[in-house]
């Protein structure tokens, strides 16, 4: 279900989980704090996008001290997995065979990856 959830996460919210993994819980004031640095939107954007993301299940809210505390509720590297066969499935296919040869890699990706698109 996660991973479900994942793929519907717009760049918005996955600029928000990165924040997240990054730093860990946060209240809305520092993932916001932290997204003014990646693109220009407001407070109530930020918290609002929050909100949306509860709702999907991409993140969970402590509502235990005064501010709202925000944790990432998915894993970082489900996620990825998640996006990247998404991302084979809509591109290639759903085929790795289909993917770019090893020689179009990114050179930091190990040299073991049949596909370098799901590592």
């Amino acid at each position: 279900m996660a991973g479900d959830d994942a793929r519907k996460a717009t760049d918005a919210e996955l600029d928000i989980l990165n924040v997240l993994w990054r730093v860990g819980p946060s209240s809305v004031r520092d993932v916001h704090e932290a997204m003014t640095r990646l693109r220009g939107i407001r407070y109530t954007t930020t918290l609002k996008t929050l909100q949306v993301m509860t709702g999907k299940g991409l993140v969970s809210r402590d509502e235990s001290s005064g501010a709202h505390i925000y944790a990432a509720a998915v894993g970082q590297q489900e996620t990825q997995r998640s996006l990247a066969g998404a991302l084979v499935e809509k591109v290639f296919g759903g085929s790795a065979a289909r993917c770019p040869p090893r020689r179009h890699r990114p050179k930091s990706w190990p040299r073991s990856a049949s596909c370098w698109m799901t590592r």
